[in-house]
């Protein structure tokens, strides 16, 4: 008997681009802390753990392991898909199988959806930035999933009908909504009955649609496109209330979307992936109780929009309120005026900043778009289709080959090397106009947050390249911006908060070979060098140090790999001790010239003359100078380090020294139960964890690590010390999976296998819960695949191998069930 209930669950994913727009490179964010950056952060709360999900018994077991993007509607904004690719390779491939195998259970429809490409409101587009986001959502898709996307997610869900026929246009059957932004709706009529009178529209308003089917919407150029309208009140308790508690509440409410009919009908809801363990804690796992719970229930099967498409087409028709969203009860107000939408508002706040943003931007698109129609037609004469191809080579390794081709295809004419620079300047300045207008930068609160300072970042990226075509727009851009009052007093206004925080951003040729000079003392640069979205080409270069003091000088090309800008410097670099910097730099004169000048600063740098150093580098490269200060925030911070070892070395040093001569005083008043001298107690606290971290940091060996850490604890425990392991966490984890690793390359070997348990045991012991979620998952798909086929071994069944597995799996709380 066919069944005729099915349930679809959709995950909306995304995080805005982050990226700096000159380095294109994520830089620390200390407020997501302890992770690196804000991506990071939901990457390991949300994104890894759904493609890894647990299946846990009460006492905590793992019995199952499920890729939650299997079994459920998702989509991925490309922006975070990308950096999910670049920094973790085995998540990203496990993402794009699971939609390889949602095919396989849902006749050949996948469960991803395609995505605008960096989340702008497309309402508030004008056309050409519409096809723009559409096409390279679209071809984001394509290279990824290796299909044609059924159906494309629109940022907020925010809808009009232009954007709708552009859909349909570039080949998109559906999209998803939310059920108040219907209008209306009324039954199709069948082939039967079109000598019928059409019925009446009945009105939709207020989230009255029915949506357990999907609908038809006929648009202004005569096409027609499919329409989903997610069930509201589910997806709510979903994403905001109590239902992700555990799953028996999830399906609970999930059956409660079905009514008693004999029509095929599909229960289905959207959310934010995120709620999904970022938003709730283990709401991952939640979900996969819950999708093997419904994969069990012979009362429903799970299915994706357009497997249900095929199954069931629509049998009546919508209208839709134009200007609409799934998270502004006004429409569309939330990204352009003070509607009263928020996100962590405080009392008395007010986003009255978000009008002057939008025009601001909206000065700067327009001036944009100017320059690039103007200047892109003595290229090429189809400046849209160029713009759309563009997409292939941001994403692709941009290497010079692949932009000489790019311009050559797409070019009428070969350019001279300044044609080139300028051609690729005018796709950037496209770029990044349309980078500006991603959603995040008005949905929240204040102006002066991190999503606002973002677009902000794009927009003066944008005013940067204007001014290479002699477009000088910054002035007027700031005097709107003053008009968008930030609610934080001290901040004033958008542009004091630009000039803040997005002017120290920018950045040149002329700075990039002054991070490279500086960064250079402490790294060893190859002949050609990527920094960031820089290349760098050492034509000359020396280092020398005497004592504490370093020095260099050297003759570098720097390349930017986005526009093929190029400059030719010379510098030379003095580090005198701690943050004591002075980088002198110019543009390269000759051969001869550097030749005679470094060779001057190196005689004067080896006889010990500091002092006239600095006179004569002020002589020779110019009395402009630069210091740590000048150099990006990331390798500032690294630098600091790499000055500062020496100095912990022999702090470390002191704190041992202080520990052992004063060891007797601590057992006499341990013996005496007297307390110890607060000093005492930091320096063996501090010199405990440092011994602790020392014996997971070289090749200890496995059978040793028992004994030498039980003595440790012993020892602290009887003096009645505490330790915080938590800076030698990932020593020890990476001893751990090592470890592990050692043994996955060499299963049948006792000795390997027999060293990870004694370790995993050693590490048992430490007082502080270590995160095992890598090994589990790598244990997991070993004992999965590898495990009976071992035991299938003579050789292996009569080894200690199989008693040493049932230890690990002991230890690591794996206990796999057969089905």
């Amino acid at each position: 008997m066919n069944k005729k209930r099915f349930i679809c669950i959709h995950g909306h994913f995304y995080q805005p681009p982050r990226e700096n727009p000159w380095t294109e490179y994520l830089e620390i964010q200390d407020s997501a802390a302890p992770a690196h950056d804000w991506n990071e952060r939901v990457f390991q709360e949300c994104y890894a753990p759904n493609s890894f999900a647990r299946i846990n018994q009460p006492d905590g077991t793992i019995v199952e392991m499920i890729n939650n993007y299997e079994w459920i509607s998702f989509n991925f904004g490309p922006t975070i898909l990308s950096w999910i690719e670049r920094f973790h390779e085995e998540i990203y491939n496990r993402i794009l199988e699971a939609d390889k195998r949602s095919c396989k259970h849902f006749s050949g429809h996948g469960n991803a959806l395609a995505q605008v490409y960096n989340h702008i409101i497309m309402p508030l587009a004008n056309k050409e930035d519409k096809y723009n986001q559409i096409i390279w959502g679209i071809a984001d898709f394509e290279k990824r999933f290796n299909r044609k996307p059924e159906g494309m997610w629109l940022a907020e869900t925010a809808v009009d009908l232009e954007t709708l026929c552009i859909l349909k246009e570039q080949g998109i059957k559906f999209t998803v909504l939310s059920p108040y932004q219907a209008k209306s709706f009324r039954k199709i009529l069948s082939s039967k009955e079109k000598n019928m009178q059409e019925t009446d529209w009945q009105d939709a308003s207020g989230g009255r649609i029915d949506p357990k089917h999907p609908y038809i919407i006929k648009l202004p150029d005569g096409h027609q496109m499919a329409l989903f309208f997610y069930d509201g009140n589910i997806s709510k308790t979903i994403a905001f209330e109590g239902t992700l508690d555990n799953a028996d509440n999830m399906i609970q409410a999930l059956f409660s979307g079905f009514t008693q009919t004999d029509e095929p009908q599909m229960v289905h809801v959207a959310t934010d992936g995120e709620s999904y363990g970022h938003h709730k804690k283990f709401g991952d796992m939640t979900l996969a109780y819950a999708i093997e719970k419904l994969r069990k229930n012979s009362e429903i099967d799970l299915i994706n929009y357009g497997s249900y498409l095929e199954k069931f087409p629509p049998k009546f028709e919508a209208e839709i309120f134009e200007n609409s969203s799934w998270s502004c009860a006004h429409g569309i107000e939330r990204w352009r005026s003070n509607c009263g939408c928020t996100t962590s508002s405080q009392p008395g706040w007010t986003q009255n900043w978000r009008n002057p943003l939008r025009q601001a931007l909206d000065l700067l698109r327009d001036a944009a778009n100017e320059i690039y129609h103007q200047k892109m037609l003595v290229f090429c004469s189809s400046i849209q289709d160029v713009f759309h191809d563009y997409y292939y080579v941001v994403h692709s390794k941009n290497t010079l080959e692949i932009k000489k081709a790019f311009a050559e295809k797409h070019c009428s004419r070969a350019l001279n090397p300044q044609e080139i620079q300028d051609f690729f300047k005018l796709l950037e300045i496209r770029r990044n106009a349309n980078l500006m207008y991603t959603s995040c930068g008005w949905f929240f609160s204040e102006i002066s947050g991190i999503e606002t300072v973002q677009i902000l970042a794009y927009a003066g990226r944008v005013i940067q390249l204007l001014t290479e075509f002699d477009v000088q727009i910054e002035s007027q851009f700031l005097n709107i911006l003053r008009q968008a009052v930030s609610n934080v007093t001290e901040l004033q206004n958008g542009e004091v908060i630009y000039q803040k925080y997005v002017k120290p951003l920018f950045l040149d040729l002329k700075k990039m070979a002054i991070h490279y000079a500086i960064t250079s003392l402490f790294e060893d640069y190859t002949e050609s060098t990527p920094i960031f979205s820089y290349t760098i080409e050492t034509q000359d270069y020396i280092k020398d140090s005497r004592g504490i003091n370093r020095f260099c000088v050297g003759h570098i090309i720097v390349t930017s790999d986005r526009t093929l800008d190029q400059h030719q410097f010379q510098f030379a670099v003095l580090h005198y001790g701690e943050t004591d910097f002075h980088c002198a730099l110019q543009s390269f004169e000759t051969k001869a010239i550097y030749q005679v000048k470094k060779e001057k600063l190196l005689a004067t740098f080896r006889n010990d003359h500091l002092t006239e150093l600095v006179q004569l580098l002020m002589n020779e490269l110019g009395t402009e100078y630069f210091t740590l200060s000048d150099v990006l925030i990331e390798d500032k911070r690294k630098i600091l380090n790499l000055v500062l070892e020496s100095e912990i070395d022999r702090l470390n040093q002191m704190i041992f020294y202080m520990a052992q001569k004063n060891k007797k005083i601590v057992e006499y008043c341990f013996k005496e139960a007297i307390p110890v001298p607060k000093p005492l107690v930091m320096f063996n606290e501090y010199t405990y964890q440092k011994v602790i971290e020392h014996m997971f940091s070289g090749e200890t060996h496995a059978k040793d690590l028992i004994p030498q850490v039980s003595q440790v604890l012993n020892l602290i425990k009887v003096l009645g010390f505490s330790i915080n392991l938590d800076e030698q966490l990932p020593t020890i984890q990476h001893y751990l999976e090592r470890s592990a690793n050692r043994y996955f390359n060499n299963p049948e070997s006792v000795l390997d296998l027999n060293n990870f348990v004694l370790a995993l045991k050693a590490v048992n012991l430490l007082p502080k819960s270590i995160s095992y979620w890598n090994l589990e998952n790598q244990w997991y798909q070993f004992l999965a695949t590898k495990e009976e086929k071992l035991f299938n071994q003579d050789k292996i069944i009569r080894s200690k191998i199989p008693l040493l597995l049932k230890e690990v799996k002991q230890l690591l709380k794996i206990n796999i069930i057969k089905k």
